[in-house]
């Protein structure tokens, strides 16, 4: 039997039941097809700015680290002096 015969054998209810699932699938599918690059976009956007977070602490932990190794170098500078002057007596321990 062709299908074309087949398919005007069908009751018109049964073509109906056909047409609303096929016109659902469709749409589920174009939907899928829509939100998951807006979704897959979202979570590219989450990542980057956790990331820009992640990068803004890590920045501020140099800097601290950077201040904190000025600091003993100007430390470090001064100390010979300080050495000195504790030698000499001119400050007591």
């Amino acid at each position: 039997m062709r299908l074309p015969n087949m398919f005007n054998r069908l009751s018109l209810n049964l073509k109906l039941n056909a047409l609303v699932i096929a016109v659902f699938v469709i749409l589920v599918l174009v939907l899928s097809l829509l939100t998951s690059s807006i979704v897959r976009g979202l979570i590219l956007n989450y990542g980057q700015l956790q990331l820009r977070e992640e990068a803004d602490l890590l920045q501020a932990h140099f800097d601290d680290q950077e201040e904190n190794i000025i600091n003993a170098g100007r430390f470090l500078a001064f100390a010979p002096g300080l050495v000195d002057a504790v030698e000499a007596g001119d400050i007591n321990q």
